[in-house]
């Protein structure tokens, strides 16, 4: 599966590179707020973004071998278990990931070949923001999965205080994340482009205020049960 990572990660630099010769020289590089191209620079700057977006497997790669190590040297079986459910997850995530990556890609390059439409750059916001939010659900789905560690799932010093807290911590994070990945798909199908963005925001913060905020109260009640 690592594999497929990877060459997921590969699919916008080869279009890049096909589509070189029939790409403008001039292409927009960086959209405002409203969806509206604001700076424009060379077509090579697509090839340097999908050389950008090969460091998202790279990052993968590398959580995949601390959590491999760590399965090779746990001392006991159950750890041994737990690491290597955490590997299927991140694999199913890493690919979930890179796939939405790359669709986003291809919207990037729609617009641009679309560049007399002035919605062209609000079809890539909303784009954006709406696989953000079918991401969330995905990744909403594997929290509670996942186990006890310190490199994926909800990890605060709370949810990591034993096995309990970060199996309560991780169920409800999960659920929030598919009631907030649900929220930011609706909000960005339905307000203007230039509130999209930061509907997307507002309902992260929220999202991450509250999961921390439960963890802590999940710890708390642990410890008046006298967990370990």
């Amino acid at each position: 599966m690592k594999i497929i990572i990877w060459l997921l990660g590969a699919l916008p630099l080869a279009a890049s590179v096909m589509l070189l010769s029939y790409l403008p020289d001039s292409v927009p590089v960086h959209f405002g707020i409203d969806g509206r191209p604001d700076v424009w620079g060379s077509k090579y700057n697509l090839v340097l973004l999908s050389l950008v977006f090969m460091l998202i497997p790279l990052l993968f790669q590398i959580i995949l071998a601390l959590l491999e190590k760590q399965a090779k040297t746990a001392g006991d079986e159950k750890k041994q278990i737990q690491t290597r459910a955490n590997i299927k997850v991140l694999l199913i995530v890493g690919i979930c990931i890179v796939s939405v990556i790359d669709v986003l890609y291809g919207f990037i390059l729609y617009s641009i070949f679309d560049a007399s439409s002035e919605d062209s750059g609000s079809l890539i916001i909303k784009a954006a923001c709406v696989l953000t939010g079918i991401l969330f659900i995905v990744i909403g789905n594997f929290m509670p999965k996942t186990k006890k560690n310190g490199l994926i799932g909800l990890r605060t010093t709370w949810s990591l205080y034993n096995d309990n807290t970060w199996m309560k911590s991780n169920r409800f994070g999960g659920f929030t994340m598919m009631i907030m990945g649900a929220a930011v798909i609706v909000s960005s199908v339905f307000v203007p482009p230039e509130a999209a963005v930061p509907c997307l925001l507002g309902v992260v913060t929220a999202s991450a205020i509250l999961l921390t905020v439960y963890s802590y109260i999940v710890y708390k009640d642990e410890l008046k049960k006298g967990g370990e």
